[in-house]
């Protein structure tokens, strides 16, 4: 799947790879640092290495076309409450 989704549409998703790359240690270091950090500490924080800018925007606008699609086609009357923690 992650080769079908991902890799030939320009993306790699490192928490599938990350412990196999020789400066994995170093990147899970500084992603376990950040989950410590405020705003997002408690969260899992995962990296994505993109083959260049257009494959970046295009993983972005592929999901806003999914994200808006999900709304669209949600009950009218289904209320979703989004929390923001400041």
């Amino acid at each position: 799947m992650h080769r079908k989704k991902l890799v030939f549409a320009g993306t790699i998703a490192t928490d599938k790879i990350l412990s196999v790359l020789p400066f994995g240690p170093a990147w899970q270091e500084a992603l376990d640092a950040m989950a410590k950090v405020a705003p997002i500490a408690g969260r899992e924080v995962k990296l994505r290495i993109y083959k260049d800018y257009d494959a970046l925007r295009s993983y972005q606008a592929d999901n806003i076309e999914r994200l808006r699609g999900g709304l669209a086609s949600s009950d009218a009357q289904e209320v979703q409450t989004i929390k923001i923690e400041e």
